[in-house]
């Protein structure tokens, strides 16, 4: 899905996980909070992106792979077991 629909679409699959990890059971908390850490984890990618490694502007699509992806692949293997 990520290939197909791109690295931003990223978001969309690792927020709610994360969102789940920070606040109770529900759905009105978790929905919150997901929206929060999706938009949280987009700017602090863009942010990166824009200012670690002046004077280039890199998308802020490869942060945010690169800091979703540990947390998927930790969700991958607690499964596993």
């Amino acid at each position: 899905a990520v290939a197909w629909g791109g690295a931003m679409a990223f978001v969309g699959l690792i927020a709610p996980h994360i969102a789940k990890r920070l606040v109770a059971s529900g759905f009105g908390g978790q929905a919150a909070m997901s929206a929060l850490v999706g938009a949280n984890l987009v700017m602090l990618a863009d942010l990166t992106g824009r200012t670690l490694f002046l004077p280039l502007d890199l998308p802020a699509g490869i942060f945010v792979a690169v800091l979703g992806t540990p947390f998927f692949l930790y969700l991958l293997i607690k499964q596993r077991h």
